[in-house]
Order: structure tokens, then C-alpha cells, then sequence
């Protein structure tokens, strides 16, 4: 069906679609295939509905700068039956060192509740670190980004972004709120960024606190999923190779924490089909 070709493209682009080279360059084997699923989608009327969703999220493009060179992160650990995993500090440092990519980041979803005013509103969040929106190419509409140092283990956080959605919803568009301090979880966080219309990164988030850690080399706590930009010139492969090896290297030195547990690489916009 179109989901199972779909996500089996994106999965592997080296799958071989019927009537395209074997060995024709992961670009065109890509538009390639994109075509198969327009063909699969418009001979089956049924499906109509279902195939523009899909479109909507693989074959435009994404809306981050220079998508194509984006992937993501996760872990996964198939003694444990683990899938989706969240990967730990020292994984994104190794990633972060490899070489292969321009910069890696992470994020980790996360809920709030934004107290004051007339109720309390529970809120779909995310903690970013610094440069995830930066490394996005996303800006805010006003305000700025998270500050290199600004990163912050959870509880300790100071500053926030926050959606249009939520601005204009909770806070009836105020011009004054950048500045102006705001109740999360009971704490006092200051904003200092509205992201722009239609933006809420990963899902459907509509708040960001920065993530950060008093320890980057730690190897137990999984959190976060990985986003890295692969340099100019370097091929998806390139990060497979690193996610592999650097597993294989962590698992024997770091058995009781990394024992049985394997970084997997995937194109950024897997992440956004839906199984």
C-alpha cells in the first residue's frame, strides 16, 4: 500500500523501485520513487484522501532550510524490544565529533502547565537545545533564539519560546510579552521569542525551554532524539556508518549502559509520516 512504500523508501532509499536503476544516485532513486507513490495514489481513488495528507508531508519539501540534509537520531534495542528510543548525552557528543556532520542537536517533548489568568492550560512542549532552531534555519517572528549558555538541565530553566498559536490564543497578541514572565510548572520562565505562524516543532508544540546538562559526557540517561545537518557533499551513508560504529565502540566499552543498544540514522523527514 502507499504507506508501506512510503515508509519503506524512506527506511532504505537504496530500495529498488520498478523501472528505476538499481544503482541510479539516492536523488533519483528518491524522485523516483516519489513518482511510484503519485502512480500507486492516483489509481487507487480510495486513497485519495490518505495520498494528499502523505504529499503534504513527504514529497513537498519540508519547511526547514536545506532539508534534504537533515536527519534524525534515535536509539533502538531489539533484546529489549525497544524501538523510538531516546539516545543519551555522550551518543550526541560522538555524533557532535564525527565529522559528518555541520551540527547536531536534540530535542526531548515534554508537557507544562501555564498557570495564571483566568485557568490553567496544560501545554505540549518541547527542550530544545540552543541551536536546534538555529541548525533548522528558523527564526523566530520577533524575539530571538536560545543563547549558546542558556541550556539548562530540567528545572532550572529561565527563559521560553512560545508558539503564534499560544501567543495569540493566551495572550491576545501582546506586543509587551517578550520580556514579560510567565508561569510554568510553578516556575517563573521569561520569554524572550514568538516562533512564527504555523510553526510548532516536533508535532503540534506550542512551547520551548532550552535543554541542556551539567555533564555532556554521560551515558546513562536516554532523553533526547538527535538532529544533525550532514555536512556539504556527504551522503546519507556517511551517517549510518557513524551511528554503527560509534554503537559498536560504546557497547564494548560502556557495556552496562550501551550494551545491546544501536543508534539509528533516518532522513529527517520520516520523522513526519505518520504509520
Amino acid at each position: 500500500n502507499v504507506v508501506g512504500v512510503v515508509q519503506a523508501i524512506l527506511v532504505d532509499p537504496g530500495l529498488r523501485v520498478e523501472g528505476q536503476r538499481p544503482h541510479a544516485p539516492v536523488g533519483v532513486r528518491v524522485a523516483l520513487a516519489e513518482a511510484e507513490v503519485r502512480g500507486l495514489a492516483l489509481g487507487i481513488g480510495a486513497n485519495t484522501a490518505n495520498f494528499s495528507i502523505f504529499y503534504g508531508v513527504l514529497i513537498r519539501e519540508l519547511p526547514f532550510e536545506r532539508a534534504g540534509g537533515l536527519v534524525f537520531v534515535d536509539a533502538w534495542n531489539p533484546e529489549r524490544g525497544d524501538g523510538d528510543a531516546p539516545v543519551t548525552w555522550a551518543d550526541l557528543q560522538a555524533l557532535r565529533s564525527s565529522g559528518v556532520f555541520e551540527g547536531v542537536e536534540a530535542f526531548d517533548t515534554r508537557s507544562f502547565t501555564l498557570t495564571g489568568g483566568d485557568r490553567p492550560e496544560r501545554l505540549a512542549g518541547a527542550a530544545v537545545t540552543p541551536g536546534l532552531f538555529r541548525l533548522l534555519g528558523t527564526n523566530p517572528q520577533t524575539g530571538r533564539l536560545f543563547l549558546p549558555d542558556e541550556g539548562a538541565e530540567a528545572g532550572f530553566e529561565s527563559v521560553a519560546l512560545i508558539s503564534d498559536r499560544l501567543w495569540k490564543g493566551r495572550f491576545g497578541g501582546d506586543s509587551d510579552i517578550l520580556g514579560r514572565t510567565v508561569h510554568i510548572n510553578g516556575r517563573e520562565i521569561t520569554v524572550v521569542g514568538i516562533m512564527a505562524p504555523g510553526f510548532r516543532f516536533p508535532e503540534r508544540e506550542d512551547f520551548w525551554l532550552p535543554l541542556g546538562t551539567d555533564d555532556p559526557t554521560d551515558h546513562g540517561a536516554r532523553s533526547m532524539i538527535a538532529v544533525g545537518r550532514l555536512r556539504q557533499g556527504t551522503g546519507f551513508a556517511a551517517a549510518r556508518d557513524v551511528a554503527a560504529r560509534w554503537s559498536e565502540d560504546a557497547a564494548t566499552e560502556f557495556p552496562e549502559t550501551h550494551g545491546g543498544w544501536t543508534l539509528r540514522a533516518q532522513p529527517f523527514r520520516y520523522g513526519f509520516v505518520d504509520a
